[in-house]
C-alpha cells in the first residue's frame, strides 16, 4: 500500500514537474512571439512613419514653390512693364505711379504684409509703398542690390533675414532690367512657408520640420523660437551632424 502512495507521489511530481515545464515553455514562445510582433509593429510603424514623412516633405517643397513662384512671377511681369516703360522714355514719376498701382494690388489680393514694389530705377530710387528713405540710405549699397548685380540670375533671391520687430522672416526677390543696372524689387514675408511647416510637423506626432536657406539659416521651424538662428554654424545643434551641408540650398 505504502508503495503504491509512493510510486502515486511520484507520478503526481512528474506529472507537476512536466506541467510546469510545459507552462514555462509556453509562456516563453508566448512571450518570444509577443516580443518579435512587438519588434515587427514598431518597425513597420516607424517605416510607415519615414514614408509619411517623406510624403510631407514631397508635398510641403511643392507647395514651397508654388508660393515662391507665384512671387516670382509678380516680379517677372512687372519688370518687363518697368522695361518696356524704360525703352519707350517714360519718366519715374510714371513709373513709380505704376509700381504703387501694383504695390495696392499685391496687398489687396495676395500678402498684405509685403513692403510692396521699389527699386533703383533709371537712377533713381523709386517705392511703390511711398516710403521715403532716410538721406544715409545708399540704394545700391544695400543687400538687395549688390547680390543682385553680383548674381548672373535675371531673378535674384536675396538671402532671408529676421525682421526683429514682427520675429518674421522677410526674403527679397528681383529683378535686374536690360540696361544691366535698374534693379525692382519686392519684399516678401515667409509667413506661408511657416505655415506649410507647421502643417507638416503637425501631421506626424513628435516630429519638427524646418526650412534652411543656404547659408544655413532658420528661415522657417514648427518650432518658431528657431527662426533666425544658423544650424551650420552652431556647434550644438542638427547642423554640427551634416558639416559638409554648408553651402546647399
Amino acid at each position: 500500500m505504502k508503495d503504491l502512495i509512493k510510486k502515486a507521489r511520484s507520478s503526481a511530481a512528474n506529472i507537476g514537474a512536466r506541467s510546469i515545464l510545459i507552462a514555462l515553455v509556453v509562456f516563453l514562445l508566448t512571450a518570444g512571439i509577443a516580443v518579435y510582433v512587438g519588434i515587427r509593429l514598431t518597425a513597420t510603424e516607424k517605416t510607415l512613419l519615414l514614408h509619411q514623412g517623406k510624403l510631407n516633405t514631397q508635398e510641403a517643397a511643392m507647395e514651397y514653390d508654388r508660393c515662391l513662384l507665384t512671387r516670382v512671377n509678380i516680379v517677372t511681369l512687372v519688370g518687363r512693364t518697368v522695361e518696356n516703360m524704360l525703352a519707350s522714355g517714360s519718366s519715374n514719376e510714371k513709373i513709380e505711379a505704376y509700381l504703387t498701382d501694383q504695390t495696392n494690388n499685391i496687398i489687396a489680393t495676395l500678402d498684405p504684409s509685403t513692403t510692396g514694389l521699389y527699386g533703383w530705377i533709371n537712377r533713381e530710387y523709386l517705392d511703390g509703398a511711398g516710403w521715403v528713405p532716410e538721406a544715409d540710405y545708399v540704394p545700391t549699397e544695400r543687400p538687395w542690390y549688390t547680390q543682385t548685380m553680383a548674381s548672373d540670375q535675371e531673378i535674384t533671391f536675396v538671402e532671408p533675414y529676421l525682421d526683429l520687430q514682427t520675429n518674421t522672416i522677410m526674403m527679397t526677390i528681383t529683378d535686374l532690367m536690360k540696361d544691366g543696372e535698374s534693379v525692382l524689387a519686392m519684399d516678401v514675408s515667409l509667413d506661408p512657408i511657416q505655415k506649410i511647416v507647421e502643417d507638416v510637423a503637425s501631421s506626424t506626432e513628435g516630429s519638427h520640420a524646418f526650412v534652411l536657406d543656404k547659408e544655413g539659416m532658420v528661415v522657417a521651424h514648427s518650432d518658431i523660437t528657431q527662426l533666425g538662428r544658423n544650424y551650420l554654424s552652431e556647434t550644438d545643434t542638427i547642423g554640427n551632424v551634416y558639416p559638409d551641408a554648408a553651402g546647399r540650398g
